[in-house]
């Protein structure tokens, strides 16, 4: 598997350099050489197409900012006692994506890569296994055990 893309380039020098042309006092081809950055990235965070901070690469989720509340709701539902299976969250991933319009990113639901990208992305959910717990069991309480009396 191949390594993750490396910027070519300290940010601070990216900044000085940056600075530089913006206050005129070099081109973009002076301050690229100066700063030893490179001179297409320099000229496109000077003409505003990129930032400074913006450092990802490749494509954006499909959902975008819909992700975050993805996974708040796995989350939610996993402490209440309703996890969801990897089958459930590929099925309400497609039901959002069809309500969203991107949809023919998925031919349906998400595949396996999708779902396997969206674990690596958000490393606070963990794929377990799933523990059958009785009703009864599920409703004992620390309170509970405290109150039985071993001795009587």
């Amino acid at each position: 598997m191949a390594s993750k893309p490396k910027l070519k380039y300290d940010i601070e020098d990216m900044k000085k350099a940056v600075s530089a042309v913006n206050k005129k006092e070099k081109n973009v081809y002076q301050a690229s050489k100066l700063y030893q950055v490179p001179r297409s990235s320099l000229q496109n965070i000077v003409d505003g197409k990129a930032t400074l901070g913006n450092t990802k690469f490749g494509p954006k989720p499909a959902l975008g900012d819909h992700e975050p509340l993805l996974v708040h709701w796995i989350e939610a539902m996993s402490q209440r006692g309703f996890p969801i299976t990897t089958q459930n969250l590929l099925a309400s991933v497609g039901k959002i994506a069809k309500e969203m319009g991107v949809d023919q990113l998925f031919n349906g639901n998400p595949g396996k890569k999708w779902f396997k990208l969206f674990m690596k992305r958000n490393p606070s959910i963990a794929k377990r296994t799933v523990e059958k717990v009785t009703k009864s069991r599920s409703l004992v309480t620390k309170t509970h055990i405290l109150n039985c009396s071993i001795v009587q």
